[in-house]
């Protein structure tokens, strides 16, 4: 497991065109065994104002960090009731599809995409949406007697989409676009490969606290409107925050935030952050 170090002082990189395409901020917590369809139904009229388009995807699981300790053992939980909890994650679009809120009993999530050609808004802009309408959502959960929101565990996730070529033949080396990777190889048997996956974990440290981790993956992919190659890059950080409260919540998204961006920085190369605009 590797680590990154923290520029303190140094300000976070910027660029003026950067390639991301998605940014999801998202919180779990405890189950929410009365949380219902018709709870859901409440709070897309009455919250949301019925502003967004009502879909439902699968189940997301529960994802934690550990370190030091195993992972401990899954619970089972018996709930009796007349209407069970909806099994699956309820999807809340916005009219231009740029925005997305995502619930399940234990995880809310709140994602800005890319669409229509809008310039991506940056994380201030996308943190306060988050606070605000995680905020709306606990208020709703308690005045409707559904439980309480303990967060334990906050995700930071960025994806990229970087152009990879045509028809099969590579624009660039990937190691013109990642630091971490080597074009080197024993000899010329294999030649160039045809597609690369690549994954790396780093921890997230807090003072001299293990708090998480920032996980990374390359893979190939295709652009949905045109098939166009790309290399997918995912920055995710993951971990617990330091209590339950929102403020906690938040000091972590902001951290984890710190690490996706200048993980990034540090994995791509000057010759991208050219192409980028880098402007800090």
């Amino acid at each position: 497991m590797k680590e990154i170090t923290l520029e303190v002082n140094a300000p976070l990189p910027e660029f003026k065109e950067p390639p991301v395409v998605e940014v999801a901020l998202s919180v779990q917590f405890e189950p929410l065994s009365r949380l219902s369809t018709h709870d859901l139904a409440l709070y897309w009229s009455d919250v949301l104002e019925r502003k967004f388009v009502w879909k439902e995807g699968p189940v997301l699981s529960p994802t934690f960090e550990f370190f030091g300790i195993n992972p401990p053992p899954t619970s089972v939980e018996i709930v009796f009731q007349l209407e069970v909890p909806p099994p699956h994650r309820t999807l809340f679009f916005s009219a231009d599809d740029t925005d997305l809120v995502q619930i399940q009993r234990d995880r809310f999530v709140r994602n800005w995409r890319k669409a229509n050609q809008k310039p991506y808004p940056r994380y201030a802009s996308i943190r306060t949406k988050f606070r605000e309408q995680f905020e709306a959502f606990c208020r709703f959960v308690a005045e409707h007697e559904l439980g309480a929101c303990v967060p334990n565990q906050c995700e930071v996730t960025y994806v990229n989409h970087i152009p990879w070529g045509l028809d099969g033949q590579p624009r660039e080396a990937l190691s013109e676009v990642l630091t971490a990777w080597s074009a080197r190889a024993a000899n010329t048997f294999l030649g160039p490969p045809e597609q690369v996956e690549a994954a790396a974990h780093y921890v997230i440290k807090m003072a001299d606290d293990r708090v998480g981790r920032l996980h990374v993956a390359a893979q190939h992919a295709r652009r949905p409107d045109d098939l166009q190659s790309l290399m997918a890059l995912t920055l995710t950080a993951r971990g617990r925050p330091a209590s339950d409260r929102i403020d906690d919540v938040m000091n972590f998204l902001d951290l984890g935030h710190e690490y996706v961006v200048r993980g990034f920085a540090s994995l791509t190369t000057p010759a991208m952050h050219e192409r980028w605009g880098r402007t800090a």
